[in-house]
């Protein structure tokens, strides 16, 4: 499907005292594509990178919802499936060579629904978890493949709730600086840098943060 969308700003003759200001015609012309489903009814798309690959989540025709990758400019979108015995997946964040980070459900060996932080090799082939730990989320990649993402489970970690990774999601750390819980990672930049939400210090609310791009150090932001 194809919609076309026609943006115009119009012209207007302003009196003034002594001259008159006659803005130009603009006309811009977009296209809009539909770039499919799963198989199910909707399609959720998180975000893309520069040659338009897309990543997000759709409904399947099973029911579920798992995360996809299209090609360059929305095209030929691509189920990412999920991990063995789960149901849902959805992609959070994609780098300029398809990789795609988010999260997915497993089943554990108690039978219990999980949801694990994952990461893809190029155009979405291959997913693999990012961290061994239940209840994590993968949010962002740079193009190195460096992960930033978020940890609820307590058992595995202090609770600071971030972690970030080296190259191509390995060797997953925690971050310091932060303390307490409900802390977020948001994005990460090509130098490693994460910025996010989180509790630092002894403070009882919530401020942006930006680290330094070795993990060591968390800057408040505020």
């Amino acid at each position: 499907m194809k919609h076309l969308c026609r943006l115009n700003k119009t012209s207007r003759l302003l009196p003034a005292i002594a001259f008159v200001f006659n803005t130009s015609v603009f006309a811009a012309e977009y296209s809009a594509y539909d770039i499919g489903t799963l198989g199910g009814g909707g399609t959720f798309a998180t975000t893309l990178n520069a040659s338009g690959q897309i990543t997000g989540n759709s409904d399947t025709a099973e029911g579920p919802y798992h995360a996809f990758i299209t090609q360059a400019n929305g095209r030929e979108i691509s189920d990412l499936g999920t991990f063995g015995g789960g149901n849902n997946s959805y992609g959070l964040g994609i780098n300029a060579s398809g990789q795609v980070v988010g999260a997915a459900t497993s089943k554990s060996s108690l039978g219990i629904i999980e949801t694990r932080s994952f990461i893809t090799d190029a155009n979405g082939n291959s997913m693999r978890e990012v961290v061994g730990a239940a209840n994590t989320a993968a949010s962002a990649i740079n193009d190195a493949g460096r992960v930033a993402g978020n940890i609820n489970d307590i058992l595995f970690y202090t609770g600071h709730g971030v972690f970030i990774t080296g190259p191509n999601g390995s060797q997953p750390v925690e971050l310091s600086g932060l303390i307490g819980r409900g802390n977020t990672a948001t994005d990460i930049n090509a130098s490693g840098q994460v910025v996010g939400v989180g509790y630092i210090d002894s403070s009882l609310y919530q401020h942006a943060y930006i680290t330094s791009s070795n993990y060591t150090f968390v800057s408040d932001l505020g």
